[in-house]
C-alpha cells in the first residue's frame, strides 16, 4: 500500500503514477521474484525431506512424538501408542467403530487432541466434546504410518520402514479389509511349504 504496489494494475498501467512511484515498480518486481525463489527452494528441500523419509508435518500423529534431535524423525511415544495399538486389537477382532469408541469413552482415555494438550500442546485446538467419536477412531485405523510408513507431498508419496511401527503390516491389513465390510479378506491362509519329491527324477 505504501508503495503503491497493484499486482493488477500497476505493472500494465502507469499513467496515474508520478515519476517518483514508477521508479518502485521495478523494486517491487524484484521483491516479488525474490519471494518466489524463496518458496521455490523451501519446496525443494520439503520435497528432498520427504524423499529421504523425512516427517515435515507439523504435528506428530497420535502415538507418536518428533525426536527432540531431530524434528523430522518419529518417535514411538509409549503411552500413545498402547492406545493406537488397543484400538487395532479391537478392530481386528470386528467390533465396530462405534463400539470402539464407546468403549474408549467408558474407560475414559483421553483423546489424541486431548492427550496433545495434556502433555504441553500450544495453540487454539478445537478439542469438541473430548470425547471418541466413529470418525477419530477411523482416522487412526486408517492411518499408514503406524505400519512405519510415510505418505506425504503432493504425489502421496510412499517411503517404507522410516521409522519404527506401532501395527504390523499384516495387521494393518486386516483391518482395511474389515473396513472396506469384506469379510473374507479377514482369512488369512497360511500355505505350508512345499516339500520336495525324494522320487522327481527317478
Amino acid at each position: 500500500i505504501n508503495e503503491n504496489w497493484d499486482s493488477v494494475d500497476g505493472v500494465t498501467n502507469q499513467s496515474h503514477l508520478k515519476m517518483g512511484q514508477k521508479t518502485t515498480l521495478l523494486t517491487n518486481l524484484l521483491n516479488e521474484a525474490f519471494v518466489k525463489d524463496i518458496r521455490q527452494k523451501t519446496q525443494s528441500n520439503i520435497d528432498l525431506c520427504i524423499k529421504q523419509g523425512g516427517f515435515v508435518a507439523p504435528r506428530a500423529p497420535f502415538g507418536y512424538q518428533k525426536d527432540p534431535d531431530n524434528c523430522h524423525q518419529l518417535i514411538v511415544d509409549g503411552i500413545a501408542a498402547s492406545v493406537v495399538r488397543r484400538i487395532f486389537d479391537m478392530a481386528v477382532k470386528q467390533m465396530g467403530l462405534t463400539e470402539i469408541a464407546r468403549t474408549l469413552n467408558q474407560e475414559k482415555i483421553l483423546t489424541p487432541i486431548s492427550y496433545a494438550i495434556a502433555n504441553g500442546l500450544k495453540g487454539n485446538y478445537d478439542k469438541g466434546n473430548g470425547l471418541w467419536n466413529t470418525r477419530s477412531v477411523k482416522k487412526i485405523l486408517t492411518n499408514i504410518t503406524y505400519t512405519g510408513a510415510l505418505v506425504q507431498g503432493k504425489e502421496k508419496r510412499l517411503i517404507e520402514n522410516t521409522h519404527e511401527a506401532i501395527v504390523s503390516n499384516i495387521v494393518f491389513d486386516r483391518v482395511q479389509c474389515f473396513l472396506s465390510g469384506k469379510p473374507h479378506c479377514l482369512e488369512t491362509t497360511v500355505k505350508s511349504p512345499i516339500e520336495s519329491n525324494p522320487l522327481k527324477g527317478k
